[in-house]
């Protein structure tokens, strides 16, 4: 197509997808796009020589603003550092959408970018400084992300805050719920409800992640709470299906005897899918319940979803204004406390 600007309407009717989907695969946000499709985009946007500008990226969002009556200054980045082992996406998607919905209140959107280190997923750091230049970029939020080694950029240029204790290096200013108080407080009031034996799964990598706040909380509720009977922590380091999932987990139940479990809430899934019945086996409370996501029907902490968002854009926004740049020689973490809701895993009487 020598002489004529390729367009995304060309390279999508070349791959035979949407106009949507190829801007999201040059943006580098892969979301549910099998990687198949990702790569046959990318492909054919370089062999077509297409070009992209961001003059025009940025009157598009303009305009799409401008119908939605939000008065835009600014664009914050939202970067997911992937680890191309492990493709789940599901804690960053909710972290952009919660900061998606929440950033227009305070004049500014959220883009999602997506970086992995490695050739034709995601973007490059070049790609990326270029493109925030472009836009105007200040402001960068850092999902949680399991990769060993984050990218190269000139953090020096962006005022960042990182979501959650999984970005080890550099160490940023970073926000999440309170883990440790929020498995604490659950489990004083399932005692406040009657319940005698209250048992903790929490695996060991997903805690290991979170720096054993969960075991924290649940240790902590024991030395300050009398009576309470102290059940062993169903805390081995065990794949999510399976043998080798499913026999310790029927062992443990057997030998602890929970009346109620605490635990995540993918875990109530888990645990269904044994042949467990929930409430009647026995009753269950997430450490941390999403209503976005689904969650909402479990009884537990529920994470305070406006709260995070809104404080994690006002210490972003704060840091633009004052001029705050770069990674910080004393980090500050903001831990945001959830709220007890009822739900219908539990069964009292």
């Amino acid at each position: 197509m020598a002489g004529k600007r390729v367009t995304l309407q060309n390279i999508a009717d070349a791959c035979g997808v949407s106009r949507m989907t190829v801007s999201r695969a040059l943006q580098g946000k892969t979301g549910n796009m099998s990687p198949a499709t990702f790569e046959r985009i990318r492909n054919s946007a370089k062999e077509m020589g297409y070009v992209r500008d961001h003059r025009i990226s940025e009157l598009a969002s303009y305009l799409a603003d401008q119908r939605r009556g939000v008065m835009i200054q600014g664009e914050l980045a939202y970067l997911h550092i992937l680890e191309p082992s492990f493709r789940d996406q599901g804690r960053n998607q909710y972290f952009f959408d919660i900061l998606h919905q929440a950033a227009p209140q305070y004049g500014y959107r959220v883009e999602a970018y997506e970086w992995s280190g490695q050739p034709g997923i995601g973007l490059t750091e070049t790609q990326l400084e270029r493109i925030w230049d472009a836009r105007g970029v200040k402001g960068i939020f850092i999902g949680p992300q399991v990769a060993k080694h984050p990218p190269k950029l000139n953090w020096e240029k962006y005022s960042l805050i990182s979501m959650g204790d999984s970005l080890r290096s550099p160490v940023l200013h970073r926000v999440d719920s309170d883990f440790r108080q929020a498995t604490e407080d659950c489990c004083r009031k399932l005692h406040q409800l009657g319940f005698k034996r209250i048992g903790l799964i929490a695996i060991l990598g997903y805690d290991r992640a979170m720096r054993f706040a969960i075991r924290g909380g649940f240790e902590a509720f024991h030395f300050l709470t009398a009576g309470a009977t102290r059940l062993d922590i169903m805390g081995e380091d065990l794949p999510m299906d399976g043998e080798r999932y499913s026999q310790p987990i029927h062992q443990w139940i057997r030998e602890q005897q929970p009346d109620v479990i605490v635990s995540g809430s993918e875990q109530l899934i888990k645990l269904q899918e044994l042949g467990y019945s929930v409430p009647e086996d026995f009753s269950f409370a997430t450490w941390l319940s999403e209503p976005s996501r689904g969650s909402g029907h479990i009884s537990g902490i529920r994470r305070a979803e406006q709260t995070l968002s809104k404080t994690c854009v006002e210490l972003l926004i704060s840091q633009i204004n004052h001029g705050v740049r770069g990674i910080p020689l004393d980090p500050i973490q903001t831990k945001v406390e959830g709220h007890w809701a009822d739900g219908e895993t539990i069964r009292l009487g």
